[in-house]
């Protein structure tokens, strides 16, 4: 890849998880065990507040935020300010990873980093379409716990509208 341009935070945690997942689950036998948690999960109060105390508490959120003067990782304050936005979203979506929601196979983890990626840069659209089922679901909890107004498609779905 000619135009592969590392991003430093990116990299550093997608090796912390690929390390964590490669040492609690050698055989690699989990990584297509999901867990049970509902395609609303993180939609309930408690678990929003849950997650927000997660990502305030365990990352490097808090400062990011405090040196853009952002008091709330909520859209539509992070829409204006990108590195809140996009750390945010890498978090969310770590999170989701953690907790085994629709978790990549061990072999496969580097999409995760492209997911999020995608997700990150979608977000500034009116929608966004992918012919991916996890990374459809993960962006939508995603979107849907950051308050984020892009509509997330399944490409099938995309193409069977009518927008005329």
């Amino acid at each position: 890849m000619r135009h592969y341009r590392k991003e430093p935070v990116v990299e550093k945690n997608d090796w912390y998880t690929r390390d964590f997942v490669k040492k609690t689950n050698v055989g690699g036998d989990l990584a297509n065990q999901m867990s049970n948690q509902p395609s609303e999960f993180l939609a309930s109060p408690e678990d929003r507040e849950n997650l927000r105390l997660e990502l305030l508490l365990r990352s490097d959120l808090p400062l990011i935020c405090r040196a853009h003067g952002v008091n709330d990782i909520y859209w539509p304050t992070i829409s204006y300010h990108f590195p809140v936005l996009q750390r945010a979203i890498e978090l969310t979506m770590g999170f989701l990873e953690e907790t085994s929601y629709l978790p990549e196979q061990i072999r496969q983890s580097r999409s995760l980093e492209h997911d999020v990626a995608h997700s990150i840069y979608a977000s500034g659209c009116e929608q966004f379409v992918t012919n991916d089922k996890r990374l459809y679901d993960k962006a939508r909890v995603t979107y849907t716990y950051l308050s984020i107004p892009t509509e997330v498609l399944m490409l099938e779905d995309f193409v069977s509208r009518d927008y005329a």
